[in-house]
């Protein structure tokens, strides 16, 4: 008599039976897989609606982490004190003031801070450590601010190849801004208004395709190393608007073909710009061949693309 397992075999044949059992193996590991994700990437949200960001009991599941996101949409105020560091934290914040007194507010060693709300504030100019920073030193971060406020009575950083993407809200820094490290900024909306701005080398880079930045003070490029730090008005409409100007480090200000981008220098005339022209300082398409004249215009203290 032929057994039960006999007749599947004698059905499906050798090749059908390796077949099936292929496809329930890459089920269970599909299942498996899933299982652990969700137990290793978990996450937590804000619970309270004041005290202190860096203690555990603030959060529903623990400190944000890179495998434990945190997210915060409720309102509320929160200090920081003691550590001012948020090393490794991803956040998505909606909602809520986070706000440090005397000293700064750093995100580093990979920190991933999302800010579509909310506000981030560091106060006390007094100190001069007043700042909120992108990365440190020697360790980058990457803050993406599609809306909310950053304000910070001293300085707003980019430092040490971080990332820092506005498309909304404001930014500001009462003492300046300061760019360096090979940090990379992209401007695509929102609004900046600063003391001074600073660009330094090597390779430290700011993009403009939107969005409104103002500094009442100078802008000033600093450092010889190479790559030379740049910013450029990309395709946009992006503005820049300063109360001065001292191009003497290696940097240059770049304009892109089919960029609506306008910079102002207070005081400037257009041949100040066709001088800054002349000395590879401005260019075109990261070029200064060419008629200054045929490429750009100048509009009381304004300079565009024609």
């Amino acid at each position: 008599m032929i057994s039960v397992v006999e007749k599947k075999s004698l059905a499906f044949g050798p090749a059908k039976i390796k077949e099936r059992k292929k496809t329930e193996m890459k089920k269970m590991v599909y299942v498996t897989a899933l299982s652990l994700a969700a137990g290793i990437f978990a996450d937590t949200s804000m619970k309270a609606s004041s005290g202190e960001l860096h203690r555990e009991k603030s959060w529903d599941n623990g400190l944000p982490s890179a495998s434990n996101p945190g997210t915060i949409d409720i309102k509320g105020s929160w200090a920081v004190n003691g550590a001012t560091v948020f090393a490794d934290w991803v956040v998505t914040q909606k909602e809520g003031t986070i706000s440090r007194s005397v000293t700064s507010i750093t995100l580093n060693k990979g920190a991933k801070w999302r800010l579509e709300g909310g506000k981030i504030v560091c106060t006390d100019a007094s100190s001069n450590k007043a700042h909120v920073r992108v990365g440190e030193s020697t360790s980058g971060a990457e803050l993406i601010m599609t809306g909310g406020e950053i304000s910070a009575d001293s300085y707003f950083d980019v430092c040490f190849e971080s990332l820092f993407r506005q498309s909304g809200g404001t930014v500001k820094g009462a003492a300046g801004c300061r760019f360096s490290g090979g940090g990379k900024t992209f401007i695509e909306g929102g609004a900046g208004t600063f003391g001074t701005m600073s660009v330094i080398n090597p390779g430290t880079q700011i993009e403009f395709s939107g969005g409104a930045w103002t500094a009442s003070g100078t802008l000033n490029f600093g450092g010889t190393t190479t790559p030379d730090s740049f910013i450029r008005f990309a395709k946009g409409d992006g503005s820049l608007s300063v109360g001065g100007l001292a191009l003497e480090g290696s940097g240059f200000i770049d304009f892109s073909a089919g960029s609506a981008g306008k910079f102002s220098v207070k005081n400037f005339k257009a041949n100040d710009f066709e001088k800054l022209w002349s000395r590879g300082k401005i260019r075109f398409n990261a070029s200064s061949r060419g008629n200054f004249a045929d490429l750009f215009v100048v509009e009381k203290n304004t300079l565009k693309l024609k």
